[in-house]
């Protein structure tokens, strides 16, 4: 009889990125087995350091690093396998609970260490504390995480500065008191994020995607809703809707750029292998354009592509083993290994798969290459591995119960040997600055060397708007250090941003990026194009001070042009940012008729000097009325 999908598996969230088109980092070789497997008793487990230590896997000999222990608390857990735990560059670790709060470490790639402990999030501006459970990296910016709040609203977190940018406010499109639930991204360019979608009494209202470069919101309403996820292009939307059994929809695949969806049914026709939209994917993790996916009712593993949902292929068959339980991971750039992390469901499982993290290839050649036992010792839904590959396919963060009854601890398990020689990381400070135009900005660039690293790294800087200069004193380092990156404006630069500038370090075959923004300040003055009065006669208007680029500089104006006998006072005679002034010319009794006068009034702020030009006329007073005598 099939075993039904809520017996081995919790359902968390669901959470996705985009992925970059950038060069696939593989991992030194790992042995590929082959059908028919070998079965690998796990052996009693290792004692354990301290956190922050390193021990080896005595079986598989993978390098494990030990994040949490007993000073941590016991409820030490990173969310699910398909939410990013390592940074773009594997540079820092994010987990979601350590001791019950978000955490995030610096870490060492190379030397298989942790430093810099600090809880990751401060409260959001409007006072709420981010979701930590379903808090993703960018997959373009290493600085940058995404949270949300569960009230509609998306936003992009430095964890340089701890500074917040509102991305996205969704509440005018929905309901009061609607919210969002369950983030998930499409791994690549930071661009298509998909959420569950609830009421203010937590009942499912559907699902809901947007792309950020469209600035588009797609809304999919149903009554019962499990997950949705994106796929790593962008393109794809799937949606679980946590229905099971025969003849039952359990997944609907979402093309977003034509609109055309598949419903795929839980359950398949007799012979398990009869191509159809069957057989839906229970829990796994999707890549570019593809799925891999546990199936229940027979009990293994498939691949299926989005853009043809019938068709589908067996990656790994469990045969009569139902005694484990599974989560996928697909964040590595490298699709053709899938990271499957396994759980013993029953204390007589069998040890073919049980408590292990491996890789399956995604070709449909069955190769396998095994990583770690876990050693968790019980099945407690937080015990469970879960295990998240890392985006360079190196690293594997999961959890266990290892030597313990009552808690669980975080680990990291390198994939295969260390990355090739000394490496360096860089970040830009400050994240975003503002400069009036015609002036610049200064920022630094830290360079921190990893595992002895004494390169020359020389820098570069694109993606500067029209008229900007960029200049690194000094030009290159050696080894470690900072460097300040001056940008300079002239008046032909467009105001406004924030302009993204990607900063290059280069050191032989290495490269890293940073990013810092710019936003260019400046301000117009508006007025009258004309003014009529007579003499002894007076007139006000509003003198404007339009500004873009976060222009907040004090703006002094002063009038020039004024004929004999004219004045001109400004009520206030300053206005800090946008604003306006009540502008009076008075004109004496005695100022000569004529004109027009060309009159100026200047404001100054800051470096920027602006003005607006008008006349003035002084005209003979109207004669008066003549009375008729009868």
């Amino acid at each position: 009889m099939p075993k039904n999908k809520t017996l081995s598996f919790q359902f968390v969230g669901a959470t996705l990125l985009g992925c970059l088109l950038v060069s696939v980092a593989r991992p030194q070789s790992l042995p590929v087995e082959l059908p028919p497997y070998r079965s690998y008793a796990a052996p009693s487990p290792p004692g354990l350091p301290p956190a922050g230590e390193t021990l080896v896997d005595p079986t598989f000999g993978s390098v494990i690093l030990r994040v949490t222990d007993s000073r941590d608390g016991a409820n030490n857990y990173h969310a699910y396998a398909y939410w990013p735990t390592l940074n773009l560059d594997s540079s820092r670790l994010y987990i979601s609970s350590v001791g019950g709060e978000a955490t995030l470490y610096d870490f060492d790639p190379v030397g298989m260490s942790i430093s810099n402990k600090r809880l990751a999030f401060p409260p959001l501006p409007n006072g709420a504390r981010p979701d930590a459970e379903d808090a993703t990296w960018s997959w373009t910016n290493p600085d940058k995480m995404f949270v949300h709040d569960r009230k509609l609203l998306l936003w992009e977190y430095d964890v340089n500065t701890g500074a917040y940018e509102l991305v996205k406010d969704w509440r005018p499109a929905f309901p009061p008191g609607h919210h969002s639930n369950q983030m998930h991204w499409a791994y690549s360019k930071d661009d298509v994020v998909c959420f569950a979608w609830k009421d203010e009494d937590q009942n499912s209202i559907g699902v809901f995607a947007w792309s950020r470069s469209a600035d588009r919101l797609w809304k999919f309403q149903m009554a019962k809703i499990d997950e949705c996820t994106v796929d790593k292009t962008g393109r794809y939307l799937e949606i679980a809707t946590g229905n099971q059994g025969r003849g039952v929809i359990e997944t609907i695949f979402v093309d977003l750029q034509t609109d055309r969806r598949t419903n795929i049914q839980d359950d398949g026709p007799t012979d398990p292998n009869q191509l159809g939209t069957y057989w839906a994917p229970g829990h796994g993790d999707v890549g570019a354009g593809l799925r891999v996916g546990y199936e229940n009712w027979n009990n293994r593993m498939l691949f299926r592509r989005h853009a043809t949902p019938g068709q589908f292929s067996t990656l790994l068959n469990f045969n009569n083993d139902w005694t484990v339980g599974n989560h996928v991971s697909m964040l590595a750039d490298d699709e053709s290994w899938a990271t499957v992390s396994t759980f013993a469901t029953s204390p007589g499982a069998p040890d073919l798969w049980k408590n292990q993290i491996f890789q399956m290839a995604t070709d449909g050649s069955g190769g396998i290459r095994r990583l770690v036992h876990h050693h968790s010792n019980k099945d407690d839904y937080w015990a469970r591995p879960r295990a998240s590959i890392s985006k360079d396919g190196r690293y594997v963060t999961f959890d266990s119960s290892w030597g313990s009854t009552s808690r669980t601890d975080v680990f990291v398990a390198r994939v295969g040997g260390p990355p090739p020689g000394p490496t360096f990381t860089i970040a830009g400070t400050p994240a975003s600055q503002t400069a009036i135009l015609g002036s610049g900005a200064t920022y630094t660039v830290a360079v921190t060397p990893q595992s002895s690293f004494q390169g020359v790294v020389r820098f570069t800087a694109s993606g500067l708007p029209a008229g900007v200069a960029a200049t690194f004193t000094p030009l290159t380092l050696t080894g470690g250090g900072s460097t300040s990156l001056q940008l300079s404006t002239t008046n032909s630069t467009p105001s406004g941003g924030p302009y993204p500038i990607t900063i290059t370090a280069t050191s032989g075959t290495l490269v890293r990026r940073a990013t810092v923004n710019l936003t260019v300040a400046d301000f117009r003055l508006s007025g009258p194009a004309a003014l009529f009065l007579t003499p002894g006669d007076s007139a006000s208007f509003a003198l404007a001070v339009l500004t873009t680029g976060s222009f907040a500089e004090t703006v002094r104006f002063q009038a020039s042009g004024l004929p004999t006998g004219t004045s001109a006072t400004f009520s206030p005679p300053s206005v800090t940012g946008s604003g306006s002034s009540q502008v009076r010319i008075d004109v004496s009794p005695s100022t000569p008729l004529g004109g027009p006068h060309p009159l100026t009034i200047t404001g100054t702020g800051g470096s920027l000097v602006r003005t607006a030009s008008m006349t003035l006329v002084v005209k003979a007073p109207p004669l008066p009325s003549r009375t008729r005598i009868p």
